[in-house]
């Protein structure tokens, strides 16, 4: 071979060695875009996951929210009857010993 053809040889494959190399960056590249995409959709798993979380932690404060307004409305129920029962009871109270008073004094 001659110097002239190693010489061609040589530059062709550093032609082609410089191709392959500019190749391999580009495929670094798009390895590397791939690779923040696929963070990027865990992102999106992540704040779907977290959207989810809060919708679930939001219904169940409204639903603690309700029980404690339903405990509210029970507990002035309960006074309510509380207070009846005993507006009874000295109803009674004071029948029994107003209409006993008055046998005694009659």
């Amino acid at each position: 071979m001659s110097t002239a053809n190693i010489d061609m040889n040589y530059g062709g494959v550093a032609a082609l060695s410089s191709k392959v190399s500019g190749i391999a960056e580009d495929l670094g590249r798009t390895a590397s875009e791939a690779a923040k995409t696929s963070v990027s959709s865990q992102g999106f798993a992540t704040t779907a996951a977290c959207n989810e979380f809060s919708a679930t932690l939001a219904r169940q404060i409204r639903q603690v929210a309700t029980c404690v307004d339903q405990t509210g409305e029970k507990l002035a129920e309960t006074a309510q009857s509380l207070a009846q029962m005993e507006a009874d009871a000295q109803g009674a109270v004071n029948r029994y010993f107003g209409g006993e008073t008055r046998a005694l004094v009659e």
